[in-house]
């Protein structure tokens, strides 16, 4: 411990290959370049819908496709959708009563009536 503390730079140094990640200039910045700005409201939509399903993983046995590997798969158990559309704040909550596409389609359904509705 003596001898590490006698070496020791404060501090964590990161090397990624590649150097840090920058993120893609957006479509706003890439116009804004050639001398065309876009005002504040027409960046972002209005509306919006956030989901968040639950899971639980089931072993399935090791499958190999190419390179990766498959030994479990993701099952939905359930789905919270909540939006901020006009008349629809409330939150959305669905339980699956065993068939998991009968969940993945009634969170489509009720996006889909949703989007019908905030047009």
């Amino acid at each position: 411990m003596l001898r590490h503390e006698k070496t020791c730079k404060l501090g964590v140094k990161f090397k990624y290959k590649g150097g840090v990640y920058h993120p893609k200039r957006n479509i706003f910045q890439l116009i804004e370049d050639l001398g065309i700005t876009a005002e504040n409201e027409l960046k972002f939509y209005p509306f919006q819908a956030v989901f968040d399903y639950e899971v639980f993983s089931k072993e399935t046995g090791m499958q190999k496709h190419g390179s990766t590997e498959f030994v479990s798969q993701h099952i939905p158990l359930s789905f919270c959708v909540l939006t901020n559309v006009l008349g629809f704040t409330a939150p959305y909550f669905e339980v699956s009563q065993g068939d998991s596409h009968v969940l993945v389609n009634k969170i489509l359904d009720h996006l889909v009536c949703r989007m019908g509705k905030s047009i």
